[in-house]
């Protein structure tokens, strides 16, 4: 079930795949949107700026807007989860912004599991059900779920993050991201990131693919992408964006920006 819920500023989403494919989860972000993922069936990891998650069902994964995450499935079988992506324009309607903390006040892909236990004993699957049941009501189920969404995120702010469930990840894979992220907007060619960790360029590219699931440049590309478009958002135009952002060249980055959305760049 998916909900178009846009105007009461959050997406809800109930969906059960058979038969699945890798490719149909890659690495992707929501601009504009935090997100709240529930496994509930299947086996598989869970990628979030380069920390892998094992996921059990119940599991919660919580990604802020700017954090790129995907799916990794192990047996390309039967894949079921809730999703709900709030909008800022949520936060800002019911002047809950603190409630942004437990997406935001953490590092970059620390601390994004909240445990099935957990979410258990607070009851978080009970109430992404009633979020689901009263969105199937088209008449008043709107303000209702919406009261349960901000339920959702004081008792996600209660719990916090501190039992985050354990991880795998590399730690020099993870310096290197908090690395690019601190030169995004200058040039940042592979042989000058092998150098500042005192590694090989192919052992660089090779240790990144296998903990974050895609290439440097693929993550360097995505996260300049990103920032072009917050830019334009503050007023900038697209070419005084890309230029901020670290894209050598207008025709490149508009190259770049037409592969990843599908669409050249308009508008703000």
């Amino acid at each position: 079930m998916k909900q178009p819920s846009s105007d009461l500023g959050f997406f809800f989403r109930h969906t059960l795949e058979h038969n699945i494919k890798n490719e149909t989860f890659q690495l992707h972000n929501h601009r504009q949107s935090h997100e709240i993922f529930i496994f509930l069936q299947g086996d598989a990891d869970f990628l979030v700026e380069g920390t892998r998650y094992p996921l059990r069902p119940y599991d919660i994964i919580l990604a802020q807007n700017f954090e790129m995450h995907s799916m990794h499935h192990k047996k390309l079988d039967t894949y079921e989860r809730m999703v709900l992506n709030i909008e800022n324009s949520f936060f800002t309607k019911y002047n809950c912004e603190a409630y942004k903390e437990v997406f935001t006040n953490r590092p970059l892909g620390v601390n994004n599991c909240i445990p099935a236990e957990t979410a258990k004993k607070y009851g978080i699957p009970l109430l992404l059900n009633r979020i689901e049941n009263y969105l199937a009501d088209e008449n008043d189920g709107g303000i209702a779920a919406s009261g349960a969404v901000l339920e959702l995120l004081y008792l996600l702010n209660r719990i916090g993050v501190k039992t985050s469930k354990a991880t795998f990840y590399n730690e020099q894979i993870k310096d290197v991201i908090l690395y690019i992220n601190e030169h995004l907007t200058e040039p940042l060619p592979l042989d000058q990131i092998a150098d500042a960790f005192y590694i090989t360029k192919c052992h660089l590219c090779r240790s990144f693919k296998k903990y974050t699931g895609y290439t440097v440049n693929q993550y360097v590309t995505h996260k300049r992408l990103l920032l072009v478009r917050e830019l334009t958002t503050r007023g900038m135009n697209w070419t005084q964006a890309s230029e901020e952002a670290g894209f050598g060249n207008y025709s490149n980055f508009y190259k770049l920006f037409c592969r990843a959305y599908g669409h050249p760049p308009t508008g703000k």
